[in-house]
């Protein structure tokens, strides 16, 4: 379990402030709020990129590090445009990198790892082809691939169905909330796809700007209920 307590996000001032937020392992939580709140900078700081102007991350009821929260929790960037000539197999082991020596050589248990991810994420059919020849959509499930080598108890991803259409958004959060709960993952997203966060997600939270805070919404709330809150007509 992923603890932030009394947590201030921000830079020079806070964008928001966190009084108590429980990120569960078998669960799919989104993020959501309007843009500018400081969605980005939250994730940021989980990962140890940004400091907090206050209070204090805990893992599992232990206090992380800026260091230690690198070792816990993986990122998928929101675009991965590939590479001539790098394969989708060689580009999930990269995520194997911590683990293989500095000529990155792939152990059994290393490949096992790759393959396995290949496998339950349905990428066997083009794990030979270039990165730069498929889909943005099969990139993208190959970016969460990359990071589920990585062996990680937390997963977050920033706006990880932005550059694709609505049938592989839907893929790509179904595949999220299976792989939460089949591999025990911590999972948080952020996402400006308010209805299908609220199809996928076991949680959603959000970053209220008028009272700088981030809200946890219960289950089967009204969609219009958050739009009124988070994302008000002035």
């Amino acid at each position: 379990m992923l603890h932030c307590e009394n947590l201030h996000i921000g830079y020079d001032q806070v964008l928001f402030s966190i009084a108590n937020l429980q990120l569960k392992k078998g669960e799919l939580t989104s993020l959501i709020g309007p843009n500018g709140g400081g969605k980005t900078t939250f994730l940021q700081t989980l990962l140890g990129n940004n400091s907090p102007l206050n209070g204090a991350i805990y893992f599992q009821g232990k206090p992380l590090s800026p260091t230690e929260r690198k070792k816990w929790i993986a990122n998928v960037p929101s675009k991965f445009n590939g590479v001539a000539h790098l394969s989708v197999y060689d580009y999930i082991s990269l995520g194997r990198a911590p683990y293989t020596n500095f000529l990155h050589f792939l152990s059994n248990n290393d490949k096992f790892i790759v393959e396995e991810a290949i496998s339950l994420l349905g990428l066997k059919g083009i794990q030979h082809e270039a990165t730069d020849r498929i889909s943005d959509g099969q990139r993208q499930i190959a970016s969460i691939a990359l990071a589920l080598v990585q062996e990680k108890e937390v997963i977050l991803l920033d706006e990880p169905t932005a550059f694709l259409d609505y049938s592989n958004r839907r893929k790509i959060l179904h595949l999220l909330r299976e792989l939460a709960i089949e591999k025990q993952k911590v999972i948080l997203l952020s996402s400006h796809d308010l209805d299908l966060c609220l199809d996928f997600s076991h949680q959603l939270i959000a970053v209220d700007a008028t009272i700088k805070q981030l809200v946890t919404f219960p289950p089967q709330i009204e969609k219009s209920s958050i739009v009124e809150q988070i994302f008000p007509m002035h």
